[in-house]
């Protein structure tokens, strides 16, 4: 414990932005626990410290600004909306060719309600760099969250034509379709999406997929063909979430494999019984008789003893965690030690060592005033 002080003594002797941004994070979090209770003046206050440390820190702006909105202060919310654009602006004064600074600005306009704007920068970070996809995705978000589908779909298409191998970007432009109402656009491109996805990775895509077979695609012809496609991607899930149980990598790993195997078979049941009913609908009974026979296939797997009670171990961690961040939050930073060590002790959690860290980074510097 003394080596760690030292090395904590050492961050704060060379001024080591370390601190700062802990401290920025702080109040950030006691920020948003008032917004949160709204308690918004003392959000402000609070988001208000966090400025003092970093007077150019556009995002936190955003922060009090938006607490400013929701306490009816417009004047204020304006001021500080103001304040983020001078930043911005001044920066890209000084790199006129950053396109990231054009795609920030940007960002700010869509909080002041300045569409056109917002439009404007876009543009204008791709025209300085038109193949970056960090530029190309910011700038596909923007324009889908004010309502600008079609320029938001002709970079989604961009973005896929340069690399269609990230899931994301299919689902990332299924939402645009859906938007646009081209609803089987949107189900191609989610289906796209899961069979790209990692099968470790939950399929969100799927239940977005869903709703849109079940409703505005229920009566389309090719609604037989959808289920067919979806069933294959996840038994090949299943199939291969099995193949790396069977491996016996370790016992936690495998729990979770299971589980995600299970949940994998139950998307499966939930699709074929839809996928049966519009078979019985249609009059296709052999077809559904098919489908009924495979749904036996699928049954949930069995967890290993000890799983149960690794997961209230975690669930005690997180609470011992929490009462940590609350001592914290109150500058009790003792009790905060107190709770970051029991939480160490049952599982050595490694986000209960860096609130260790950060909590004895703190106490440290309000000791050394």
């Amino acid at each position: 414990m003394k080596y760690l002080t030292l090395i904590l003594f050492i961050f704060l002797l060379f001024n080591i932005p370390l601190f700062a941004q802990t401290q920025v994070q702080l109040y950030l979090y006691n920020a948003k626990r008032l917004a949160n209770e709204r308690k918004y003046n003392e959000a402000i206050d609070e988001i208000s410290k966090a400025i003092a440390i970093e007077p150019n820190e556009v995002g936190l702006y955003l922060i009090r600004a938006d607490f400013y909105k929701k306490s009816k202060n417009n004047q204020a919310f304006q001021t500080d909306i103001d304040t983020t654009i001078s930043i911005v602006n001044k920066a890209i004064e000084t790199d006129p060719k950053n396109a990231k600074l054009f795609l920030k600005r940007a960002y700010i306009y869509y909080h002041a309600g300045n569409k056109s704007a917002v439009t404007e920068d876009v543009k204008k970070a791709i025209s300085i760099n038109p193949n970056d996809f960090e530029i190309l995705r910011g700038s596909r978000q923007q324009l889908k969250s004010i309502g600008e589908y079609e320029e938001s779909l002709e970079i989604a298409d961009k973005i896929i034509s340069l690399d269609a191998s990230n899931p994301s970007d299919f689902y990332s432009r299924f939402f645009i379709k859906k938007e646009l109402k081209d609803f089987r656009g949107a189900v191609e491109d989610g289906i796209k999406s899961l069979e790209l996805t990692d099968i470790t990775i939950n399929l969100f895509a799927l239940g977005d997929i869903h709703k849109i077979l079940q409703n505005e695609l229920k009566d389309d012809e090719n609604l037989p063909n959808y289920y067919e496609r979806i069933l294959v991607i996840l038994d090949k899930r299943a199939l291969l979430l099995n193949d790396l149980i069977t491996q016996k990598i370790k016992p936690q790993s495998i729990d979770q494999l299971k589980i995600k195997q299970t949940l994998t078979f139950i998307d499966i049941k939930v699709i074929l019984n839809n996928y049966i009913e519009l078979c019985q609908k249609k009059g296709m009974l052999d077809k559904a008789d098919e489908l009924i026979e495979q749904i036996s296939k699928y049954e949930p797997v069995e967890l290993s003893s000890n799983f149960h009670d690794e997961m209230r171990i975690n669930q005690k961690v997180l609470r011992l965690i929490a009462r940590g961040d609350s001592f914290l939050a109150q500058k009790e930073y003792d009790k905060a030690v107190e709770y970051y060590e029991e939480a160490i002790k049952l599982n050595n959690s490694k986000e209960a060592h860096q609130k260790l860290f950060q909590a004895l980074q703190i106490k440290v510097e309000a000791e050394s005033k």
